[in-house]
C-alpha cells in the first residue's frame, strides 16, 4: 500500500505511546476532554510556574487537590506523562483521605489521560472507569460525560470503532439531556473522526459541521481550528477540493500566537496534505516544515519528516527524500516503532535500488526483514491473507521453474549421451580402417571425454545448488508462515489467567488446519477447538479464514451465544471463499463454548465435534450438529445447549486427530471410547498433568507410525 493511501487512516497522535506508533499522515485530531486547552496555562488560568509555587504555600486540602489535578492535566500530561502520573497519585491519595469524591473522580480521569500518553491503555481504561463509577455515584454529570468521552478515545486508538462510537454517543446523549452545549462540539468531532477512520466521509462531514455549529457559540479558537481541519480532510477524501480549501481557510482565521502546538501541528499538516493533493509541492513542503517545528514529541516529528520525504519523492528528488526518510528511520529506532521501521526500510530499499546504491539497499533490506517480524498483532492479522497468497504464488513459480529445469537437464543429458555414442561408433569404425591413427584418435577422445565430464559435473553441481536453494526458500517460507499462523493463536498463559487450562496441540506438518481460539469480552469467555479442512499449507490458510470469521462474529457483530456465532461464522466463511458460487465445501468442524464468569453458566454449540463434561464421577456428552461450518447443501442453524459449570466440573474439547490416530500392537485407531476412559481414570489430576499424560500416551500409541492428522485437545476447570 502506498504511503499516500494511508493518510486518512490515523490515530490521535498526541494520545499514542512510543511503542504503538502508527506512521501515517495526520489529517484530524481528537479531543480528550470536551474543550481545548493551552500548553502553557492550566484550566484554572494559572501557569505551570504559578501552580508549582502554590505548592510551597499552605493551602486548604481542596485547593491542594485542584493544584495536583491541574499539574497532571493539562500541564504535564502530554509532554511529561510520568510527572502527570505523580501528581495524579498525590491528588488521589489526598482526595481519598478527605473523602472528596468529586475531586477523586477528576483525579482518576486525569490519571487515565496520563496513562493514555504512556501507552498503557489497560491502566487508562481502569482509571477512566473508576472516574465514571465515582461520577455516577455522586451524580456528577460533567464528570460522567468526560469519562465516557475519554473511554471512547481509548477504544478508537485501539481501532475498536463500534465500542468507541458507543461511548461517544452515550456521552453526547448525556450532554444533550443536561443541556451541556459546551461539550457537544468535542463529542460531535470525535464521532466524526470515527466515520473518517472507517471511510464514511459523508457521515463524518455531517458530524464535523455539527461540531462547528456548537463550537462557534463558544469561540474556542483551538477547537474550531481542529474541527475545520478535520472537515477539510473529509471533503478532501470525497474529492471536494474546493470545500476542503474553504475549510482550511476558515481554520486559518483561528490561527494565533496563543494557539497550542498540538492544534498548530494538526493545522499545518492538514494544509500540507491539501496542497500536496493540488500538486503544489513547494507550498506543501512549507507547511510540513512548519508542522515539524510545531511538533511536541517525536511521534509528531516523525510524521512531519515523512510527509516532507514523500513530497521530495513525488518530485523524484531522491537525495532529499533519502535524507528525510533516514532521519525518520533514526527517530523510529529510538522509539522502537516497528511498523514505522518496516515501512521506512522498505521505502529506502526502493529508493536505493532506483539510484543504484546497492550496499545501502542490502542494508535496509536486512533491516526490513528484521523489523517486519516485530509488527504488532493487528497488522499481522490484516497482512496474513496477502502474505499467504504471495507465498502460494511464489511456491507455484518455484515449482514450475524446477520442473522446467529438470526437463531441460534431462534433454541435455540425452543429447550428450547420443552424441557420445555416435562419436564412439565413428572412432571404432575409423580405428578398424586405420590402426595407425588409433593413438592420435584415442588421445583426442580421452581429452574430449575429460572436457565433457567436467562440463557435466559443473552442470549437475549447479543444478543441485539451484534445487537446494529453492527447497530452502520453500521451507523458509513455510516456517515463516508457521510463525504468522502462530500469531493468531492466543497465548496459553492468557487462557490460564481465566481457567485451570492446558492443551495438547500438535500439527501433522510444520503448519496445520487445527487451531484453538480464545477471546474474553467483559464477563464472557469464548473457547473453541477447531479442525479446518485439510492440513499443511491449505489447512493453515483455512484456519486464518475461520479464525477471522469467529473473531468478527464476536467483535463486529456482537454475538455472545455459541450457536449464533457458529451460524454467523459459516456465513462469513462462505462469503469469504465465494463458496456458494463455486460449490466450495471447505470450512471447519468446531466445538465452541461461551462461559459467563459471573454465574458460571455456559452456552455450547458444535459442528461434528462434541463436548465432554465430568461432574464428579458422572459423565455428560454434548453431541454436535452433523454439519460443518462451511457451505453445506442441507445446512440449518446450529443448536445451542445450555448448562452450568461447578467447581467439580472437568471439561474436554478435541478435534478428531487424537481418536483417529493409528497405533498400538494391531495398528488400529485409538477411538473416542479409549480417550474417554483414559481421561476418566485420573479426574483428580490438574489440567497440566492430564495433558502430560495424554501426550505421553499419544506418542506411545503412535509408535513408529506416521501421524495421520493435526491434533488439538484441551481440558479445563473453573478457577477456584
Amino acid at each position: 500500500m502506498q504511503f499516500s493511501a494511508l493518510c486518512e487512516r490515523l490515530n490521535c497522535y498526541f494520545l499514542l505511546c512510543a511503542n504503538r506508533i502508527v506512521l501515517k499522515k495526520i489529517a484530524f485530531i481528537l479531543f480528550v476532554f470536551c474543550f481545548s486547552f493551552s500548553e502553557n496555562r492550566a484550566q484554572s488560568g494559572w501557569s505551570a510556574a504559578e501552580l508549582l509555587n502554590a505548592l510551597h504555600k499552605s493551602q486548604p486540602d481542596s485547593l491542594l487537590i485542584d493544584i495536583y489535578n491541574e499539574l497532571s492535566w493539562p500541564v504535564y500530561s502530554y509532554d511529561i506523562p510520568d510527572s502527570a502520573i505523580h501528581y495524579s497519585e498525590k491528588a488521589i491519595s489526598l482526595a481519598q483521605k478527605t473523602g472528596d469524591l468529586r475531586r477523586l473522580s477528576i483525579a482518576h480521569r486525569r490519571m487515565g489521560i496520563a496513562y493514555i500518553n504512556t501507552g498503557d491503555f489497560k491502566k487508562s481504561i481502569q482509571h477512566q472507569e473508576e472516574s465514571l463509577r465515582l461520577s455516577e455515584q455522586i451524580g456528577f454529570n460533567e464528570g460522567i460525560s468526560k469519562a465516557l468521552n475519554n473511554l471512547g478515545v481509548i477504544y478508537l486508538n485501539n481501532e475498536l470503532f463500534n465500542k468507541a462510537l458507543f461511548y461517544f454517543l452515550k456521552s453526547l446523549k448525556l450532554a444533550e439531556h443536561n443541556g451541556d452545549e459546551s461539550t457537544k462540539a468535542s463529542l460531535y468531532n470525535n464521532c466524526g473522526v470515527i466515520y473518517l477512520r472507517t471511510g464514511e466521509y459523508k457521515q463524518a462531514s455531517q458530524f464535523f459541521n455539527r461540531a462547528i455549529k456548537f463550537g462557534l457559540k463558544f469561540q474556542n479558537s483551538d477547537q474550531l481550528m481542529d474541527v475545520y481541519t478535520n472537515l477539510s480532510a473529509a471533503y478532501r477524501n470525497q474529492k471536494k477540493l474546493d470545500s476542503a480549501l474553504y475549510c482550511m481557510q476558515a481554520a486559518t482565521k483561528y490561527l494565533s500566537e496563543e494557539s497550542n502546538r498540538k492544534a498548530l501541528f494538526s493545522f499545518y499538516t492538514g494544509q500540507g496534505l491539501l496542497f500536496s493533493t493540488y500538486d503544489s509541492t513547494k507550498r506543501a513542503l512549507d507547511y510540513f516544515l512548519l508542522a515539524k517545528k510545531a511538533a511536541t514529541n517525536k511521534i509528531d516529528e516523525i510524521t512531519a519528516i515523512v510527509n516532507i520525504a514523500e513530497e521530495h519523492l513525488k518530485s523524484k528528488k531522491y537525495a532529499e527524500a533519502t535524507k528525510a526518510f533516514k532521519s525518520a528511520f533514526q527517530l523510529s529506532e529510538e522509539l522502537k516503532a516497528y511498523q514505522n521501521l518496516t515501512y521506512l526500510s522498505k521505502v529506502l530499499v526502493e529508493i536505493n535500488e532506483k539510484t543504484g546504491n546497492y550496499p545501502e539497499m542490502i542494508k535496509y533490506t536486512k533491516a526490513h526483514l528484521a523489523y517486519r517480524d516485530s509488527n504488532d498483532k493487528y497488522l499481522k492479522t490484516q497482512q496474513l491473507r496477502q502474505q499467504q497468497l504471495e507465498f502460494d504464488y511464489e511456491r507455484k513459480q518455484v515449482a514450475d521453474s524446477l520442473k522446467f529445469a529438470q526437463r531441460e537437464e534431462l534433454k541435455n543429458m540425452e543429447l550428450e549421451v547420443a552424441e557420445t555414442k555416435l562419436n564412439r561408433e565413428k572412432l571404432f569404425r575409423f580405428a578398424l580402417l586405420l590402426l595407425l591413427g588409433c593413438l592420435v584418435l584415442l588421445t583426442g577422445f580421452v581429452y574430449n571425454r575429460f572436457f565433457v565430464t567436467r562440463k557435466q559435473n559443473h552442470i549437475i553441481a549447479r543444478q543441485k545448488e539451484i534445487v537446494d536453494l529453492k527447497n530452502k526458500e520453500i521451507l523458509d517460507s513455510i516456517n515463516y508462515a508457521k510463525r504468522l499462523q502462530s500469531a493468531i493463536l492466543p497465548p496459553i498463559e492468557k487462557i490460564k489467567q481465566q481457567l485451570d487450562f492446558d492443551i495438547f496441540y500438535l500439527p501433522k506438518d510444520i503448519i496445520g488446519g487445527d487451531f484453538y481460539f480464545f477471546e474474553k469480552l467483559d464477563s464472557k469467555l469464548f473457547l473453541a477447538i477447531c479442525d479446518c479442512t485439510g492440513h499443511g499449507v491449505p489447512g493453515a490458510i483455512m484456519s486464518v479464514v475461520c479464525h477471522q470469521a469467529l473473531k468478527k462474529s464476536i467483535h463486529e457483530f456482537g454475538l455472545i451465544k455459541a450457536h449464533e456465532i457458529l451460524t454467523k461464522s459459516r456465513e462469513l466463511v462462505i462469503e469469504q471463499l465465494h463458496a456458494s458460487e463455486q460449490n466450495i465445501k471447505d470450512g471447519m468442524d468446531c466445538s465452541l463454548i461461551v462461559i459467563d464468569t459471573q454465574n458460571n453458566t455456559y452456552s455450547w454449540a458444535g459442528a461434528y465435534n462434541p463436548l465432554w463434561i465430568w461432574e464428579g464421577e458422572n459423565f455428560i456428552e454434548l453431541k454436535a450438529d452433523k454439519q460443518p461450518v462451511a457451505f453445506y447443501e442441507n445446512a440449518g442453524a446450529f443448536n445451542e445447549q445450555l448448562g452450568q459449570l461447578s467447581a467439580d466440573s472437568f471439561v474436554c474439547m478435541f478435534s478428531d486427530g487424537y481418536p483417529d490416530q493409528f497405533g498400538g500392537e494391531k495398528g488400529k485407531k485409538f477411538k473416542q471410547k479409549q480417550l474417554r476412559e483414559l481421561i476418566g481414570t485420573s479426574l483428580h489430576k490438574s489440567s497440566e498433568e492430564h495433558i502430560r499424560n495424554l501426550k505421553s500416551n499419544f506418542i506411545k500409541w503412535k509408535g513408529n507410525l506416521d501421524q495421520v492428522d493435526d491434533v488439538a485437545l484441551a481440558v479445563f476447570r473453573l478457577k477456584t
